[in-house]
Formats: C-alpha cells, structure tokens, sequence
C-alpha cells in the first residue's frame, strides 16, 4: 500500500512539475486570461488554495504581490472606487481594517507602499471571468490611508504599470465603466 501511495506522489508531483513549474522562464502572458490557480502557477508561486484569495495575497519569501481586481465590486455606491486613469495608471484599495504601521512595524500594506514587493495585476469584468494578466506594477505614486463610510481603514495606491493595456483590454475595461455611467443617468 506505502508503494503504490508513494508512486502516486511520485505521479503527481513530477505531472505538476512538468505543467505547471517553469523553471525560470517567464511564461505567464501579458492580456492573456487566466483563472486565480493558473495565475499563482504561472508566476511559480506556490499557493494552493487559488480561489479563497480575496484581493489581493503576498509572499515575503519571494517579495512578491498579486492583486485580482474584479470590476463588478465597483458600484457607485460601493467603497471601492477602483478606477484607470489611463492606459497604465490605476487606483487600488486594500482590504477593510488595514494600515500601513502596526506597533510601529511596515504592515503587508505599507510594505507595498514602499515598494518591497514586486506587484503582479490581474483584473477581470465579471465575478464569473478569468482574470486578464496586466502585468506587473512599473511604481507607486501614491498611497493613503483612508477612513470609510462603516469607520474602517483600508489604503489607496496609485499604481502605474510597466506595459500599456492592450486596446482590446482597455476598451473591455472602459465598456464597463461606460454601462454603470448609463445606469446612474
């Protein structure tokens, strides 16, 4: 029994190594889809459980970010105000009840606001999509720690990216943006 459960170990591990581990090879594509899992394997980071990410997860052993941006969160009446300014300039919150110091220590938060990490993005329209891969985040212009409606802290970053989106994926974005003004009106 300890055989045949160490062969199918074996299986699997060499079958994820060969499909998914890229030994130091960039192959995560700009504007290409892709589902949370397959984002955290094509960056080679190592997290199981994909889909229970919310916003946004950090790996200190890496200095790596990855924030999953969905649009649809966006309402007007929403606290989240996410928004692209232009092809490479977006604004971004963290989670409820974040600060950039704790116990005067850098925070996830604040760790990202000083550039520690380096940030990968991923934005999708619908809660139902994949994810579009924009890249990864060039600098920060700015960051804030802001006080919302329910009294609760979260920051906003301004995050510049290193690559333009595509005109397939801004025009995708901005169609969204132009159907909530149309709801409002």
């Amino acid at each position: 029994f300890k055989s045949l459960i160490d062969d199918l170990i074996k299986y699997n591990l060499g079958f994820v190594e060969k499909n998914y581990f890229q030994k130091n090879e960039k192959t995560i594509v700009l504007h290409k889809s892709y589902s949370k899992q397959e984002a955290f394997w094509y960056l080679n980071l190592d997290f199981n459980n994909g889909y229970q990410v919310s916003g946004y997860t950090v790996f200190d052993e890496k200095k790596t970010a990855i924030i999953f941006l969905t649009l649809d969160n966006n309402y007007p009446y929403n606290e989240y105000d996410n928004k692209f300014f232009d092809k490479k300039t977006f604004n971004w919150f963290s989670k409820e009840q974040r600060y950039l110091k704790r116990k005067n220590q850098l925070t996830n938060e604040g760790k990202i606001a000083n550039n520690y990490y380096t940030i990968q993005v991923f934005l999708k329209r619908k809660s139902s999509e994949n994810f579009y891969y924009l890249g990864e985040v060039e600098k920060i212009i700015d960051y804030q720690e802001k006080t919302i409606y329910n009294g609760k802290n979260r920051i906003e970053y301004i995050f510049q990216l290193k690559n333009e989106l595509s005109k397939e994926i801004y025009e995708y974005m901005n169609g969204y943006f132009d159907n909530l003004q149309k709801k409002e009106n």
